[in-house]
């Protein structure tokens, strides 16, 4: 396979499509603790020493794009003399869609945001934070659909996005249904519980609000873990709100020190804390983005499709029939 042929053009943008794909797949610009948590401690270790993280920043990938603009530069020049007609412009069209993906792919890596954004129902968040200025948004109402066995079929929010100059958008975002707003497009995510309660330390009372099992820092190395339970009967679990209990685990290090099932307005003890359950919502996880390069990509990917069909037409032959009368006239 020669450096300048169409054959390693293709080889390499079949790798650096792939590997901006994975970009996609991958939330970029997370901290460390993010990939571990979300991955895993090896995987997520892995893509940070592979720079997955930040994919298009890393020296790799860059290198790999400029390679392939060198070689979509000078190999439609070498082969321009070679092939004429249909099959000529094919080629020419075919390496110059190839650019402009290239150049979308530049456009995504120097503009694209991207963020991840968690908030209750009921909540309202200033994007500015996040990357997007002049954008708010709100969750109105999070609801989730269930397949006879309970298990989840589709989670969906119902938000409500707002800009600077009045402009307003309620919608529903769904998995693999995005809603897009001036620009940018909003994905959902993942979901989960924010839990409300009190805990009393000593004489000093400390109101809380936290998502479902994640640690609740105590006095003396302690945490406490609380997640919400709903049982419908004394033999069952069940994810559907009904019947909600507070199940909480004292914990020092690794131990398991105590644990207690609270009900929805109960207060109870706890190795010394005396601990309520006051409430319980919905958490949404959703993924804001804004790409200005995708509608250039998707201009490279349809001059590449109309390269390919130009480049294998041929100039009509005639039938076998002519062919064979042809020749009986000579």
């Amino acid at each position: 396979m020669r450096f300048f042929s169409l054959r390693f053009s293709l080889f390499l943008l079949l790798v650096f499509g792939g590997l901006a794909a994975l970009g996609t797949l991958i939330p970029q610009g997370q901290p460390p603790s993010f990939y571990q948590a979300q991955y895993g401690a090896f995987l997520g270790q892995l893509l940070l020493r592979l720079s997955l993280d930040h994919l298009y920043r890393s020296w790799w990938f860059i290198a790999l794009g400029g390679i392939l603009a060198l070689n979509l530069l000078v190999c439609p020049l070498r082969r321009w003399g070679v092939s004429s007609g249909l099959k000529g412009w094919g080629l020419l069209v075919l390496h110059l869609g190839a650019l402009v993906l290239l150049v979308g792919a530049g456009i995504s890596f120097a503009m694209a945001k991207h963020a991840l954004v968690e908030l209750g129902v009921g909540d309202r968040l200033d994007l500015a934070e996040y990357g997007f200025p002049g954008l708010a948004l709100s969750l109105e109402r999070f609801e989730i659909q269930y397949y006879s066995n309970l298990e989840p079929k589709q989670f969906t929010s119902t938000v409500n996005l707002q800009s600077a100059d009045g402009e307003a958008r309620q919608g529903k975002v769904s998995v693999n249904h995005p809603l897009e707003f001036q620009g940018i497009k909003l994905y959902q995510s993942r979901w989960g519980w924010l839990v409300k309660g009190e805990v009393t330390i000593g004489e000093k009372a400390i109101p809380f609000e936290v998502e479902s099992g994640k640690p609740l820092a105590l006095n003396q190395g302690q945490t406490l873990y609380l997640v919400p339970q709903f049982v419908p009967d004394l033999n069952a679990d069940s994810p559907v709100a009904n019947n909600p209990g507070l199940f909480c685990r004292l914990m020092r290090g690794h131990e398991v020190i105590a644990k207690e099932l609270i009900k929805l307005g109960e207060t109870k003890s706890l190795q010394g804390y005396s601990l309520s359950f006051q409430g319980y919502r919905y958490l949404s996880g959703l993924e804001v983005k804004r790409d200005p390069g995708l509608p250039v990509v998707y201009t490279g990917f349809g001059l590449l499709g109309l390269g390919l069909i130009l480049a294998r037409m041929r100039k009509g032959r005639p039938s076998r029939q002519a062919a064979q009368a042809d020749k009986e006239k000579t």
